[in-house]
This record gives structure tokens, sequence and C-alpha cells, in this order.
């Protein structure tokens, strides 16, 4: 999962789908449910930033179907749980078709279930992205409080060394202000970067 990471955030689009596909493959070799569960994450994360926005929920939500059913509560190891990013996929995917109420809900689901898991990294993910789709719906008060929340998600001593640093500080400093500044604070690596280019498919 690594190498799909690393692949997704330097915008190396192909292998990074090369890579989601090999896994999802051996998962279903294997039938490992928790295998898999991360291969609907990195193949959701991977199809969204491609374009692909209905197999990106296809995938999506299956990830989110394998946890709810019980057999995935030991996800593949990663940097944040994937029922949970595969939540926010499924968000952000139905906000492409249009689904505004819809997308909001399965984001507020996405932020419990990373709140009871006290998936700290999953949380600030999550605030990332509701807080970029405030931003493009106008909404620069809900963008405001969502970074209010995010910076005190950055505040808690166990969150230091996570990989989302740059572009959750920038962020939580920016967000709600100006265009200059939350434009700037997308721009760092980080689960971020990538995203700017899927909601611009949409605008």
């Amino acid at each position: 999962m690594s190498q799909w990471r690393y692949s997704l955030n330097a915008n190396k689009l192909t292998a990074a789908k090369q890579i989601a596909e090999r896994v999802y493959s051996l998962a279903q070799i294997q039938n490992d449910p928790a295998l898999m569960m991360g291969a609907c994450h990195a193949l959701a994360a991977t199809l969204y930033f491609l374009g692909n926005f209905e197999d990106a929920r296809k995938h999506a939500m299956r990830g989110v179907q394998i946890w709810r059913s019980g057999d995935g509560q030991s996800p593949v190891e990663d940097v944040e749980t994937a029922a949970v990013t595969c939540l926010c996929y499924q968000a952000l995917s139905e906000w492409h078709f249009g689904e505004i109420a819809s997308s909001q809900a399965t984001l507020a689901e996405a932020m419990s279930l990373a709140k009871e898991l006290n998936d700290m990294h999953g949380l600030a993910v999550t605030l990332c992205y509701a807080a970029g789709l405030s931003y493009v719906e106008r909404n620069p008060a809900e963008v405001e409080r969502l970074a209010s929340d995010l910076d005190h998600q950055m505040a808690n001593p166990k969150f230091v060394g996570r990989s989302f640093g740059g572009a959750s500080r920038g962020i939580a400093t920016a967000a709600g202000r100006t265009q200059r500044r939350f434009t700037r604070a997308l721009s760092p690596p980080g689960c971020c970067a990538p995203y700017r280019s899927g909601i611009a498919r949409r605008h």
C-alpha cells in the first residue's frame, strides 16, 4: 500500500491504478476481506482522481459494505482506516453527481466513524475534504468551522509525525478567509494535493 500511496501523491495515477488492481486481484484470490477493504480504498481513490466517479463510488461503497458486515474489522494497515476513506470517496463521488445532501450525510458518517475509531488522520482527511467542498460551494462560514476543527485536531500531541502535515496546517490557517489563501492551502503534498484535480473536473 505504501507504493500505491506514493504513486497517488506523486500524481502517477496509471501506476497507482495498476498497483491497486494487483492488490484487488490478490484479495480476490485469497478471499481476504481486510485486504479487499484496502484494495477498495486504493481503487476508489485512484479512480476518483482519474475522473471515473462512477467506478470510484462503486468500489468505495463495496469497501463500506465489507466494513459494515463485520468481516473487515482489522483492515489493511495504512495511514488511516480504509472504511473512513471509502466513505470519503463515496461522498466526493456523490457530490460530483450533484447528490449534495447525500454527500454531506456520507461525510458526516465518515467523521463520526473516524472519531469512534480514534482515527485522527482519517478525521483530518475527512475535515480536509469537507472544507474543500464547502469552499467550492461558497460557504465560507462552514469552511471556517471545519478549519477550526482541523486546527484543533492538529493540536493533539498524538497527531505529531503523521504524514498529513503541510496540507492540514495550511487549511487550518487559511481556509475560509480568501480564495488566494485557500488555494495555497491545498497546494502542499499530502491527501489534499491530488484532490484539487478531482474538484476541478466538475468546474
